[in-house]
């Protein structure tokens, strides 16, 4: 189901039980849909994914990117059995504030502005991240105080991803 940000934390408020992931999921491939089964299966809260903005993504993968709209991106999330909450992760919080309670560094304001502002907001029981996402000790010790658990970093599929997809597709060409 298509949520948005701010439905979903009020349903987090009134007691729903989260478990949480977010990814860009510009080209859908094996290792997206591994990772979030690996939530589905490692915990028995409703499976929210948040879906990046296409300007964090553009931030974190460069010009040129996303190759699909945060909309295509969410409708398909969305459509994933595993997935009971699809959202746009969008609402943008005060990093002068998260910057000054967790010592952080300019390079972080992108992340924390909209992806720790999500978690602070929906503060969900159970929180689940790829092994390739820079998880900093200044990120983990925030997130420890937005929700139950955090989890170990799921396992990158080696090999995969979609800037591996795209290479391939222009040397292809």
């Amino acid at each position: 189901m298509i949520i948005t940000q701010e439905k979903l934390k009020k349903l987090s408020k009134d007691g729903l039980r989260i478990a949480l992931g977010f990814g860009c999921f510009d080209i859908l491939h094996v290792g997206h849909i591994r990772f979030i089964n690996k939530i589905k299966k490692n915990s028995s809260k409703a499976v929210a994914i948040g879906v990046t903005d296409d300007s964090l993504v553009r931030y974190l993968k460069g010009e040129g990117r996303p190759i699909n709209t945060q909309n295509f991106r969410l409708e398909v999330i969305a459509n994933l059995k595993a997935v009971k909450y699809a959202f746009i992760i969008d609402d943008i919080g005060d990093f002068e504030y998260y910057k000054q309670k967790y010592s952080l560094i300019n390079e972080d304001q992108e992340i924390w502005k909209k992806l720790v502002h999500c978690i602070n907001g929906i503060r969900p029981h159970d929180f689940f991240y790829s092994s390739d996402f820079v998880m900093t000790q200044n990120i983990l010790s925030a997130l420890k105080n937005y929700t139950t658990v955090v989890h170990d970093p799921i396992p990158y599929v080696e090999g995969i991803s979609t800037s591996k997809i795209i290479s391939q597709m222009k040397n292809e060409r």
